[in-house]
């Protein structure tokens, strides 16, 4: 089965000092995985080259077991989106955007855009490029809260029907 998974990672800040030989992860991420019909797994995310910057020329990079606080879910997808969204990934990887919390292009917005253009969601459910607004709104944060919430709405359906 073909399908896409968002993840997202906001950061564990339970011991931002590092004490105890703990691993603090306190910057947010989100990231993709990908699976293919074979089973193969392609598990990448879009980051700045220059570790923790807001700003700097971008990277992706594989996100093979990076943590995660919350999940889209496995989301079924057919050949061709599958075509597609690798072709967005290998075509990232050639030529990354820059990487700009603020104004452009940040982990969050670009799993999104991956979606869109393998036409796997609609247009309207993405980055819409206007800076401050699509940082804002498409950061992992936010989609951590969003996919929490569509799970409890999917758990309620089975009790209450629409």
């Amino acid at each position: 089965m073909l399908t896409v998974e968002i993840r997202a990672d906001i950061g564990n800040i339970t011991n931002i000092t590092g004490v105890n030989n703990v691993t603090t992860n306190i910057i947010p991420h989100t990231y993709m995985v990908v699976t293919g019909a074979d089973g193969a797994v392609t598990t990448v995310g879009f980051k700045p080259l220059n570790e923790g910057s807001i700003l700097s020329p971008g990277q992706v990079a594989d996100d093979t077991g990076h943590p995660f606080d919350a999940t889209s879910g496995q989301i079924q997808i057919t050949d061709q989106q599958y075509r597609d969204l690798m072709a967005y990934i290998e075509r990232m990887k050639i030529n990354p955007p820059v990487y700009d919390i603020i104004g452009g292009e940040q982990c969050a917005s670009w799993a999104v855009n991956g979606l869109r253009e393998a036409g796997i969601i609609s247009g309207a459910a993405a980055p819409q490029g206007i800076a401050l607004y699509d940082s804002l709104v498409w950061n992992p944060y936010l989609q951590a809260v969003g996919f929490e919430i569509a799970g409890l709405f999917n758990a309620a359906q089975t009790f209450v029907q629409r």
